[in-house]
């Protein structure tokens, strides 16, 4: 009962693998919990040519990291049933949804690891917390967020403003400057050369839809833009100084970036 409590407790709810042994032992002075656990379950057919001739045919080892308890660590070792058929002689092994095909770290582990990136924990204090290295948290960021190049709507009305990025640059951010504030674009510097071809890429691939951007478009093409918006809308750049003071903050915290896209997707994940 006492081991069924630790799966659950460890989110894992795969009623197939059961636990055969718990141990634990000090590692450069951390504690590491061992669960020693089998994963098989009935197979009728084979998956591959549907004979019933389907046979056990030992096991394979998985080493899977699991999220910390108790800021402790725990890792699972996993013997996974293997099966063979005699009909095709092909093999295979039991499968999990703990951990992705080919990897160790498992998916709670990984939530845990966004859930805390979201948050602006650095990418070497989350990989204390999670007992992992930081190489790993980044990614797993990495695997996580795509950058998009551009957004599927431009919105009616933008906020702009520039945010101190890596190695001592200046970079641009604009974000809807409606309810949502969701990030429209981050460029790599604040240079008028850099936002005038990203402008110039937003115009020459705009599509009229019958809305109000239609005209707004059409105004930025005669440079009208800054004194247009200055007169006829009530908004502020109050959602992207927000979004740059959050920025400033993971920044801080993180002792800096040395990759900028690195530092987008930290960005992407704490306005997510």
């Amino acid at each position: 009962m006492l081991m069924d409590n630790t799966l659950e407790l460890l989110g894992i709810t795969d009623s197939n693998i059961k636990i055969t042994r718990f141990s634990a032992k000090s590692v450069n002075g951390e504690k590491r919990n061992i669960i020693e656990a089998r994963l098989a379950y009935n197979v009728d057919r084979c998956p591959y040519c549907e004979s019933e001739k389907v046979v056990r045919n030992g096991s394979k080892i998985l080493h899977t990291r699991l999220t910390e308890l108790h800021q402790e660590r725990f890792e699972m070792k996993l013997y996974k049933q293997r099966y063979l058929c005699k009909e095709c002689l092909k093999t295979w092994s039991a499968r999990t949804d703990i951990v992705e095909e080919g990897h160790t770290l498992s998916h709670q582990l990984k939530r845990s690891v966004l859930h805390m990136a979201r948050e602006g924990i650095t990418a070497t204090g989350i990989a204390r917390i999670c007992h992992c290295s930081p190489s790993s948290v980044i990614r797993i960021i990495d695997e996580a967020v795509e950058l998009k190049s551009r957004v599927a709507r431009l919105p009616e009305n933008l906020c702009l403003d520039e945010f101190r990025s890596v190695n001592s640059t200046m970079s641009f951010i604009c974000c809807d400057a409606e309810v949502s504030h969701d990030i429209v674009a981050i460029l790599e510097n604040r240079l008028t050369k850099t936002i005038r071809e990203r402008l110039i890429d937003v115009l020459e691939n705009y599509r009229r839809s019958g809305q109000n951007m239609d005209t707004a478009i059409s105004t930025l093409k005669k440079n009208m833009t800054a004194v247009l918006n200055s007169v006829e809308y009530d908004f502020s750049n109050g959602p992207v100084e927000g979004i740059n003071r959050r920025i400033k903050s993971l920044k801080r915290s993180c002792f800096g970036f040395r990759n900028l896209d690195n530092f987008r997707k930290r960005i992407a994940l704490i306005r997510s």
